[in-house]
């Protein structure tokens, strides 16, 4: 049963520093070349409610077609559909939720913010890139990259298997990052970043 959708994850909530009206700009440029694509907004759409409204809107009045808010959800139990992940924040700090990607050897696409680069690229391992890196609200670099992974399943497969091997090393090598891990794990209740 072949899914005939190219799907992108996105795990966030929906507030303004993650810049999800970027991401659907980007989207949208992409999925005009190959309309395959399907974006997955995963995540609370509680804490930026109008925001969250004016994406929405935006989906509409655009017109752009397969794109899905989720609200929240077990990420879990989407995530092995994706064909990669998208994070399109205009700030961060050491984003979880790309580990959470690697772990289930997803490439991602992510914004210059926080530690994005360091965790895509790698800093001191030669696992290779993870996914590709893109300017902060870099509409048309950002629909570039989805395009990339899009058209190229090899490559998927190739920095996909890089994040794992970078996720694993780094939970390895930081218990301290994995007892913060479990403890923010216990006290959301969810895989949700």
């Amino acid at each position: 049963n072949q899914d005939p959708y190219i799907n992108v994850g996105a795990v966030l909530r929906v507030t303004p520093i993650k810049d999800v009206k970027t991401m659907i700009s980007a989207f949208a440029l992409a999925k005009n070349k190959e309309p395959r694509l399907k974006l997955w907004i995963m995540g609370s759409m509680e804490e930026a409610e109008d925001y969250a409204e004016e994406c929405r809107a935006m989906v509409r009045d655009m017109d752009i077609k397969d794109v899905e808010f989720t609200g929240i959800i077990d990420v879990k139990e989407y995530i092995g559909r994706m064909d990669f992940l998208i994070l399109t924040s205009i700030s961060e700090g050491q984003p979880l939720s790309i580990l959470e990607g690697f772990a289930a050897r997803k490439p991602y696409i992510a914004t210059n913010v926080g530690n994005c680069k360091g965790l895509i690229e790698g800093e001191r391992d030669n696992y290779g890139p993870a996914g590709y890196v893109v300017p902060v609200m870099g509409v048309s670099e950002i629909a570039r990259a989805i395009l990339k992974l899009a058209e190229d399943e090899k490559t998927r497969k190739r920095m996909g298997q890089a994040g794992y091997q970078r996720a694993v090393k780094a939970y390895d090598e930081s218990a301290v990052f994995g007892t913060y891990y479990n403890l923010y794990q216990k006290l959301t209740g969810s895989g949700e970043v």
